[in-house]
């Protein structure tokens, strides 16, 4: 599965109310449950993740069959690629933020709203290695203003918005995902 890419943010575009999670400095990591039960770690460009192979194997003990979106990531993007490379995921965290059912892949992607998929993930919440990404509703770009100047003071790399009751479309930048860093 490819998973759905973010747009750099064009502040005229947004439509408010919309989702805000932190934007997280990892890995795009998705978890595949199988039909039988495996679970199967992925990057965003399909190739295998060995260093959170645990993770799927944990998250497939209780998931349903599905494809599971998120974030690979550890105390530092540093800390982070050298785990990786070790193929050692001891001290990495998979932050959860999608679920798609095997028919929605095929179909590539879900007209499912977000907030519904988001339910889905409730299956993973105690499962070792996993963290659920947590979203607070936005209702003007005053509040946003105000989000973002407190990720950016907690050392975040900065925000994610997700317009209310988006869709997921596989292997494409959609204007409803948007990221929001500070300017380089």
């Amino acid at each position: 599965m490819k998973p759905q890419l973010l747009t750099e943010v064009d502040f005229e575009r947004l439509r408010y109310p919309l989702w805000v999670e932190r934007k997280y400095d990892g890995h795009r990591l998705l978890i595949h449950v199988d039909e039988s039960g495996r679970g199967s770690a992925w990057s965003r460009e399909g190739r295998p993740v060995r260093a959170a192979q645990w993770i799927a194997d944990e998250a497939a003990r209780v998931a349903p069959a599905g494809w599971y979106d998120g974030e690979l990531a550890g105390e530092t993007w540093s800390a982070t690629q050298s785990a990786v490379m070790r193929r050692d995921g001891s001290k990495l965290t998979w932050w959860a933020f999608d679920a798609l059912t095997p028919e929605e892949v095929t179909d590539g992607g879900s007209q499912v709203p977000l907030e519904a998929r988001r339910a889905r993930l409730q299956a993973l919440r105690d499962v070792p290695g996993v963290r659920l990404v947590e979203s607070a509703l936005c209702e003007s770009e005053d509040r946003l203003g105000e989000l973002f100047l407190a990720a950016m003071a907690a050392g975040h790399e900065g925000l994610v918005t997700k317009a209310c009751g988006s869709g997921y479309a596989c292997g494409t930048r959609v204007p409803t995902w948007v990221k929001v860093k500070p300017c380089s």
